[in-house]
């Protein structure tokens, strides 16, 4: 089997799609939950366990944990040679990043549902924010792998070739 390098153009439309794919469908299954709701409150004076703190604080630490998982990835691509390696660690990192945004998101909609709390949907939607800004372009790509030289040149005439 031969050995392919990595399509840079490619490679980042996957990314997007899967990145779109995951934030639409947060969101998508949080406005079903919402409607599906009869009456939204926002009161945590009735709740005597531990739901009013986890959902909060799973959404922080999610968003921290993948930052750290993805600047250390960041960090171990720095001795990649080819651009094709570079991009697909790049690829793994980014999904890994999503996957710890979208844990907590899904926690957040499930208690919303199970407890009728607003306040657990607006963490949602805040975790949602923070996934749509991680949207991965071609100006992130070139930042986050600090693409210099020659890997750069070989980025930009991939990415404008197709």
């Amino acid at each position: 089997m031969p050995n392919r390098e990595a399509n840079p153009k490619g490679i980042l439309d996957i990314l997007s799609l899967i990145h779109f794919a995951m934030t639409f469908g947060l969101f998508a299954i949080g406005i079903f939950f919402y409607w599906l709701g009869d009456d939204w409150v926002v009161d945590y004076s009735n709740m005597g366990y531990k739901l009013p703190y986890a959902v909060p604080i799973s959404a922080i630490l999610g968003i921290i944990a993948g930052r750290l998982l993805f600047s250390r990835h960041m960090i171990s691509l720095k001795t990649a040679d080819t651009l094709g390696a570079k991009l697909n660690g790049y690829m793994t990192a980014s999904l890994v990043k999503f996957a710890c945004y979208e844990a907590p998101g899904f926690f957040g909609l499930f208690a919303a549902q199970e407890t009728g709390n607003m306040a657990y949907l607006v963490i949602t939607g805040l975790v949602v924010l923070m996934l749509a800004i991680e949207r991965p372009t071609k100006q992130r790509v070139e930042t986050d792998l600090q693409l210099n030289g020659e890997l750069k040149r070989e980025f930009e005439k991939a990415m404008k070739v197709q």
